[in-house]
């Protein structure tokens, strides 16, 4: 797998964009055992559509995942399911590139947009509730509640933001784009 330097300061650029967005002051907690409400899935969703989901998910789950672990002081029994698992589901996003990513502007690119949040919510969401199942001892039922409550409102100001997006990020690919794997 070769990796550019142009490619190593775009994900670093973007990595660090979304711990930004993950600071305390700029996402709004849920609940008392963890989950919040942000933006940080908007460059994590640009990685994945710009290189794929093998490239992605190792830039997710590994360094994106080490570093918030760390900065938000969680146990390392959470990075699992919770950090790994949960955020590195973006990646699969990664596997509509070409649908998303495409010359022009059009709505067939807009619908696998919203169909690649949808699949990538839907396995963070089923992360956290293992999690919880696994180290909160919960039912399946109020796993899926509690972290519903937060992955919900959470895809959907971001499928905003990234609707919004969509034009620029084509753009930006057309004028620089990457190889994926």
């Amino acid at each position: 797998m070769k990796i550019t330097i142009r490619e190593m300061a775009e994900v670093a650029m973007l990595l660090a964009f979304a711990l930004i967005l993950d600071m305390p002051l700029l996402k709004f907690k849920i609940g008392a055992n963890g989950g919040s409400i942000s933006f940080t899935m908007v460059p994590l969703f640009v990685i994945a559509w710009r290189y794929g989901p093998i490239k992605s998910f190792l830039y997710i789950a590994i360094i994106y995942c080490g570093l918030s672990v760390f900065l938000d002081g969680e146990p390392i029994y959470s990075l699992p399911f919770d950090y790994c698992l949960a955020y590195g589901s973006i990646a699969l996003s990664g596997l509509f590139r070409k649908q998303i990513l495409t010359e022009k502007f059009h709505w067939k690119g807009i619908s696998f947009l919203l169909l690649s949040i949808i699949v990538a919510g839907a396995f963070r969401l089923l992360s956290h509730t293992i999690s919880s199942i696994i180290f909160y001892e919960v039912g399946f039922w109020a796993g899926f509640v509690y972290n519903v409550l937060y992955v919900g409102p959470c895809l959907g100001i971001v499928a905003a933001a990234l609707l919004m997006l969509y034009k620029p990020l084509i753009d930006i690919n057309n004028r620089y784009p990457v190889k994926s794997i």
